[in-house]
């Protein structure tokens, strides 16, 4: 029993030996994280309360081991967001608290809902967004998280560029969760270097052109929703002629 106490740290190793330990309560501290796996070593563990702490988050691995977890109790604390394997290999819960945290109810936390239902006593509370708050997961629709494919809203278009130019291909996309941008040339990943640049808004800036920089560019927007492709031509033109069409620094797309 460490309730009550003014605990804000845990060492990862910390509950290393107390392999026949089936209850732990460290409820009422100051407790802001818990380390991935430190809890592996206590396979009988059946009840674990940390409620009324400072947890802001939880990370992939925390609870692994714990196949005989029953309760868990997590509620009072600031978390707002978790990913999907936080609580894989817990066979056996059966009761879990989420309520009172800083939990945002979007996209990402999608996943949670499914989760609840398959807990018999599941408390799970939304925090964020102000539409959502105080409302139980189990409420929710599926909609409810506003999850999006990805969408390009502004797409690559062909370009033309001479030796020494440089030109910027733009690609930029909406979606929920935020899709993650991926370019590739004549279907081959193409990976940021000192000649390619993939900028933060998922664009395509391509410096010192020249003739091996011909090719189909194909810009793929990803998410856990699904995939949105775009595709735009890079020609090389040899010589002088023509050389209005060329592209100096420019932003082809606009």
């Amino acid at each position: 029993l460490l309730d009550r106490n003014l605990i804000d740290y845990l060492e990862p190793d910390v509950f290393r030996g107390l392999e026949k330990l089936k209850y732990l309560y460290m409820s009422r501290n100051k407790i802001m994280s818990l380390h991935p796996g430190m809890f592996r070593d206590m396979p009988v563990l059946s009840q674990l309360f940390v409620f009324a702490n400072n947890i802001t988050s939880l990370r992939d691995g925390v609870f692994d081991g714990l196949r005989q977890l029953i309760k868990l109790s997590l509620h009072h604390n600031q978390i707002e967001t978790m990913s999907p394997g936080v609580f894989r290999g817990l066979a056996s819960l059966a009761q879990l608290r989420l309520d009172d945290n800083h939990l945002v109810c979007d996209c990402k936390l999608a996943w949670i809902r499914d989760l609840a239902f398959k807990t018999r006593h599941a408390t799970i509370e939304c925090h964020l967004p102000e539409n959502l708050r105080g409302r139980s997961v189990l409420s929710l629709s599926p909609q409810d998280f506003q999850c999006g494919e990805p969408v390009i809203v502004r797409p690559p278009v062909d370009a033309k560029v001479f030796m020494g130019y440089s030109v910027t291909l733009l690609c930029r996309a909406t979606g929920s969760p935020k899709p993650d941008i991926v370019w590739m040339r004549n279907n081959v990943e193409l990976v940021a270097n000192s000649k390619m640049q993939i900028l933060e808004d998922g664009s395509l800036k391509i410096l010192q052109t020249g003739p091996g920089d011909d090719g189909s560019y194909e810009c793929r927007a990803v998410n856990s929703r699904g995939l949105a492709t775009a595709i735009a031509n890079v020609t090389y033109i040899n010589g002088t002629e023509n050389r209005k069409n060329a592209v100096d620094t420019s932003v082809v797309g606009v």
